[in-house]
């Protein structure tokens, strides 16, 4: 099942949510007023820390880590890697159930 997780427009910001039996908190920082990159922690253990967020690639490289499902950002309207200014509009962050 695919969920859309709301974002806002903000160039920082952190936000829980939970998906099934999971605890997911997502930080996100943007660096040099463009780029953004995420920190994910399921249950309160970290799963990866400073990610670059890129259009369609998965947050979570490897399937050993404690958290069932993936996190990846995608571009409604063409290729771009995500910004905060279109966060939530151009660019929708999506978490996968395996």
């Amino acid at each position: 099942m695919l969920h859309i997780i709301p974002l806002q427009q903000t160039p920082n910001q952190s936000l829980s949510f939970n998906i099934g039996t999971q605890s997911i908190h997502l930080t996100l920082v943007t660096r040099n007023d463009k780029q953004l990159f995420a920190t994910v922690q399921a249950n309160n253990q970290l799963i990866v820390a400073n990610r670059i967020c890129l259009d369609a690639v998965p947050l979570i490289s490897v399937d050993y880590l404690p958290i069932v499902g993936n996190l990846a950002f995608f571009d409604t309207q063409g290729k771009e890697n995500p910004n905060y200014k279109e966060l939530g509009s151009r660019f929708v962050l999506v978490y996968s159930e395996k």
